[in-house]
């Protein structure tokens, strides 16, 4: 839905449409708030936390070995799993549709973090390399660090290097 790229910071919600019966929820672009659901055996629901969703009588909260499994591999358990079986997490940037006539549910993706090259950062990069004649070992920095062309970058981007003189160090 459009509606969702308007709205900015963390959120989970669901809607109801009592007409057709059906459900609308969607989370955060980075899934900071929690949104757990469920469908098993005709039953969906829904809640913010895994404990509230495991009170309700037709949600079993058996362990999932796989989330474990996840769990100490990467110390989280990525977006859809849980630690219960049959318990999802919907991800963030994700839209979930349940239609409760038939139990049935659409997930969608209504938002993706991309990363966008910087232009001005990639030419100034060029016109070092240009300058240093592709001779360069590593530089030095006015504060007396060394560092090479990764280091110089990173210093670009967050504007210790504005208007620095640098010491080039050939082979």
């Amino acid at each position: 839905p459009k509606g969702l790229d308007a709205l900015e910071g963390m959120f989970a919600f669901a809607l109801w449409d009592r007409a057709s019966q059906t459900l609308f929820a969607a989370r955060d672009r980075f899934g900071k708030k929690p949104l757990c659901y469920t469908i098993q055996d005709g039953i969906f629901a829904f809640a913010s936390e895994l404990s509230a969703l495991t009170t309700h009588p037709g949600v079993p909260a058996s362990p999932s070995l796989k989330a474990l499994r996840k769990y100490f591999a990467h110390g989280f358990i990525p977006a859809p799993g849980s630690f219960c079986e049959g318990v999802l997490k919907l991800p963030g940037g994700h839209n979930l549709h349940v239609d409760l006539a038939d139990c049935s549910a659409r997930l969608e993706r209504y938002w993706a973090f991309t990363v966008e090259p910087d232009p001005a950062l990639a030419a100034r990069l060029e016109a070092w390399r240009a300058a240093q004649g592709g001779n360069a070992k590593y530089l030095v920095y006015p504060d007396g660090s060394q560092g090479g062309e990764v280091d110089m970058v990173r210093r670009m981007r967050i504007g210790q290097l504005q208007g620095a003189l640098l010491s080039v160090v050939g082979l």
